[in-house]
């Protein structure tokens, strides 16, 4: 598809209505001679995000408001409680709320909080199930102990773990790996996330804050959640 004024007059005339929207809603942000005209007024701005909307599917959506925050420069416009209500939350939108936070008053705080709630449990509903079915299956494996010491061998299962390894020859049995009987105290995992929080990793440091939260609901691990940014020598 190609969209634009220059274009459609060197070629041919949009009759789609949709097509038409789509131009009409790019050229708004993409064009530097129109960009202005979305700063003009709140309602423009709002109608504008609603068209935003119609027009394109999700993943565009989050591309053009990222779009939108960095040409624009309508970063506190934006941030007004109805127009957070009109956007599409994703992880960029979370992280110019959260860089903004200070600057924020409770109404913006509270509209923030809704979008960033809606980032992080559509993150979570992602990462939870396979991040705990690895983890804990890992924690479940370290609890049987491999090659133990002599006493505490499980000799049931070291047998059938071995038989592959039975020697016709001698008439035995070399085991190759013994197993040794489960640990009976409940060991925590101690588990240390290290962050980098300086401006540019805004991204990483949400999604490392979100897999923290996972992790912690596991009763086995100990978790630590540490956060530096640059001025840290």
């Amino acid at each position: 598809m190609i969209l634009g004024s220059e274009v459609e007059e060197e070629t041919t005339t949009l009759s789609d209505h949709t097509h038409v929207g789509q131009d009409e809603t790019l050229d708004l942000l993409y064009n530097e001679a129109r960009r202005g005209e979305l700063g003009t007024s709140m309602p423009r701005l709002h109608r504008w995000l609603g068209d935003l909307r119609s027009y394109f599917p999700g993943s565009a959506i989050q591309l053009v408001q990222k779009d939108a925050f960095t040409h624009l420069g309508l970063t506190d416009l934006l941030l007004e409680p109805e127009m957070l209500a009109a956007l599409e939350p994703d992880i960029h939108l979370a992280g110019v709320l959260l860089e903004s936070w200070e600057s924020l008053d409770e109404p913006r705080r509270a509209a923030a909080r809704s979008v960033i709630q809606q980032v992080t449990d559509q993150l979570i509903q992602k990462i939870k199930p396979p991040l705990h079915q690895a983890i804990r299956g890992r924690l479940q494996r370290d609890r049987r102990r491999i090659n133990p010491p002599w006493g505490q061998i499980d000799w049931h299962r070291t047998i059938r773990r071995n038989l592959q390894h039975y020697q016709p020859v001698l008439r035995t049995l070399i085991p190759e790996t013994r197993v040794g009987f489960h640990r009976k105290q409940r060991q925590h995992k101690e588990l240390i996330i290290l962050v980098d929080q300086s401006g540019s990793m805004q991204a990483s440091l949400i999604y490392a804050g979100i897999y923290a939260a996972v992790l912690a609901q596991i009763p086995t691990i100990r978790l630590s959640l540490f956060a530096f940014d640059t001025r840290v020598t």
